[in-house]
């Protein structure tokens, strides 16, 4: 069956298209609410929306959120969008790699939490495609799903085993290096959010109270920014 792009591209001339559109009008109309209804998006899974939703709260390198989703019966894979690499503190994309990982063991956990067993297979060594199979199981997994929520980064003492100086001196020093290299300067300060507005707008990247410095209009922040480093 031809549809109307199918003509145009045949070479017919517009007033024959009319002619042959008027000709079958009747019959046209249940083809258009046919297409109309081939051409509609599948709605997704409710059930497995919530679990990519859970996917995307794994920990990632700036907050980039540097991940794909792929819904289709039963099966959820996720792909790198490289569009949110960060070239200069992660050139080689290992960072980027392991978020995907973070995030296939969130949907892990929670898939099982929901009474689905997953099984993970990578299935395309060039852009490391992550393909979790769902089906029903009786298993349960709910410590660590109720976890994924609240996880978050700290800067506070995990014990009291204090840090050697030998360390203290390489975090200082690497910091150092870093802070020196304008192109990790551009791109840290591309990612930070300064205010709720920018942080709640693209929903990724380094909200800048959570590392406890005060929030500002975004074209003060930015200038005291690069005034402190």
């Amino acid at each position: 069956m031809l549809s109307r792009r199918n003509l145009i591209a045949s070479g017919l001339p517009a007033t024959a298209l009319g002619a042959v559109g008027y000709g079958l009008w009747p019959k046209l109309g249940a083809f258009d609410v046919e297409l109309a209804r081939q051409r509609e998006l599948p709605s997704p899974d409710p059930k497995m929306v919530e679990l990519v939703r859970m996917a995307t709260l794994a920990a990632n390198g700036h907050n980039t959120q540097p991940w794909k989703f792929q819904l289709t019966d039963g099966r959820v894979s996720i792909l790198p969008d490289f569009t949110r690499r960060t070239a200069v503190v992660d050139p080689d994309d290992h960072h980027l790699y392991i978020s995907l990982g973070c995030a296939a063991e969130n949907l892990t956990i929670a898939a099982k939490a929901n009474g689905w067993r997953a099984n993970t297979t990578i299935e395309n060594s060039v852009d490391t495609r992550i393909a979790i199979g769902l089906a029903t199981s009786q298993e349960r997994l709910t410590d660590l799903y109720q976890a994924i929520p609240l996880r978050q980064s700290t800067r506070s003492e995990y014990d009291s085993t204090p840090v050697s100086n030998i360390d203290l001196e390489l975090v200082v020093e690497c910091n150092g290096a870093q802070m020196d290299d304008p192109a990790f300067v551009a791109e840290l300060r591309d990612w930070i959010r300064f205010t709720p507005d920018q942080a709640l707008a693209g929903n990724d990247g380094l909200f800048s109270a959570c590392s406890g410095n005060p929030v500002a209009p975004s074209w003060l922040a930015e200038r005291l920014f690069c005034s402190i480093l």
